[in-house]
């Protein structure tokens, strides 16, 4: 029954996904100068997501500073996979809200399936469903909080 919750909070996950059309100067500006609010991963065709610093998306060559090893690095614009940037409070509510209702549903549904019967405290169940839910989700939402443009 665990298992179902955290493999339903998982899948669902706090990512969210906006395609973004770097051909325009306004959305490569706007990518910039949010880069520069927040925690940017750099994902370039055929490479793993870096975490960057100082990142200018160019209408040819998008250049940023690689967190990790504090090199400058550049690539060609069209080469850009993805940009995420790092929500991990709003992520960790959204996970929290989704984990709690999805284990209030979990825990209440595996009671009817194996029959009812009686309870000596009726609402634990929902409780305890509702509080395993919301610490998986905070955790899975804190981990999968990126939001992709």
């Amino acid at each position: 029954m665990i298992r179902l919750l955290i493999l339903l909070t998982a899948l669902a996950g706090c990512t969210h996904t906006r395609p973004a059309d770097l051909s325009s100067g306004t959305v490569r500006s706007e990518i910039t100068s949010r880069a520069e609010r927040g925690q940017a991963v750099v994902y370039v065709e055929g490479e793993r997501g870096r975490e960057a610093r100082d990142l200018e998306v160019g209408t040819d060559v998008t250049t940023w500073v690689d967190r990790m090893s504090d090199e400058e690095r550049s690539a060609p614009t069209s080469s850009l996979h993805a940009v995420a940037f790092r929500r991990d409070g709003l992520g960790a509510l959204e996970g929290a809200a989704f984990g709690a209702a999805t284990g209030v549903v979990v825990f209440n549904l595996e009671h009817q399936l194996s029959g009812g019967g009686s309870e000596l405290f009726p609402g634990l169940r929902t409780v305890a469903g509702a509080t395993i839910g919301f610490l998986v989700g905070l955790l899975v939402g804190v981990i999968r909080s990126d939001q992709y443009v």
